[in-house]
């Protein structure tokens, strides 16, 4: 579960940080 964290807080500081971001490349 040590590996499990980092992935969850990356996956937390994406949708916060590049959501609009994220969304912009899945859009295209």
């Amino acid at each position: 579960m040590q590996i499990e964290e980092p992935c969850r807080l990356r996956a937390k500081s994406i949708k916060k940080h590049g959501e609009k971001r994220y969304r912009t490349s899945q859009e295209t």
